[in-house]
């Protein structure tokens, strides 16, 4: 009779990697926002106040505590509220700052010291400029709705490209609508140092909220910047080359 040959021993079963830097676990790690804690009781007035200021000031306690299944609902009205409230602000100061012409008629006059044979326009401007000024009012609900919602597709395909995004669209659309809190600060002087904090809000609540690299949160951003830039520099460089044949030829 022949020797039956041993067993063959089973695999030791597949251990990931323990070397990798970022794994995508989403667990909430902190207290969670008070504007989407189902047992937040004590009122909508501090929910929302305890929510803005850790969002802008608590980056470490607020991104963290963030839960998968929360509606986005209540992290979008508290960001349009800030982007329509702010866009009605800097019309009604700019109109204070202006004049009730919008300092058209001001400039004529000066254009005027420069080229005395200039002749005045006898067009009302202030009309005009306080009808627009109205128009404004109206279409900054719009205004603001089209460019948050914009900006949230266009960042979340980014996000999708760049792998910094592993959870639901919900959870992405609040960490977007909290990081647009800052936009309630932007008045016409200061656009620019809020539209950089907001920036850096999406970025650090891509890596607290969804424990992204650094890396890919920073591309996730600005993407979607150097793309339009690479975009604008080829459009002018082809209409150039038209203007430059067109003279070429002539």
């Amino acid at each position: 009779m022949e020797p039956q040959p041993p067993p063959i021993p089973p695999h030791d079963p597949y251990q990931p990697s323990q070397y990798d830097v970022y794994q995508y676990d989403t667990e909430p790690q902190g207290e969670e926002p008070p504007l989407e804690d189902p047992q937040f009781d004590e009122g909508l007035g501090k929910a929302v106040f305890l929510t803005f200021s850790r969002a802008l000031f608590q980056w470490d306690r607020f991104f963290p505590g963030m839960r998968e299944d929360r509606s986005p609902v209540p992290a979008i009205c508290l960001a349009l509220f800030c982007g329509i409230t702010i866009t009605i602000v800097n019309v009604l100061i700019n109109y204070l700052i202006l004049g009730p012409d919008g300092g058209v008629q001001a400039f004529l006059q000066e254009l005027q010291k420069l080229f005395p044979e200039m002749q005045l326009p006898d067009q009302d401007f202030g009309q005009a400029y306080q009808t627009g000024i109205v128009v404004q009012v109206f279409l900054a609900p719009i205004m603001a709705a089209f460019q948050f919602f914009f900006g949230l597709v266009i960042f979340y395909l980014s996000s999708q490209i760049f792998k910094s995004h592993k959870g639901s669209f919900s959870k992405f659309a609040r960490i977007y609508a909290y990081s647009h809190l800052p936009s309630l600060f932007g008045l016409s002087y200061f656009g620019l140092f809020t539209w950089v904090f907001s920036l850096v809000l999406l970025v650090v609540g891509l890596v607290k909220a969804e424990k992204s690299s650094p890396g890919r949160a920073i591309l996730t951003v600005l993407a979607p910047y150097i793309f339009l830039c690479c975009l604008g520099a080829t459009c002018i460089g082809i209409f150039t080359a038209l203007i430059a044949g067109g003279m070429s030829a002539g």
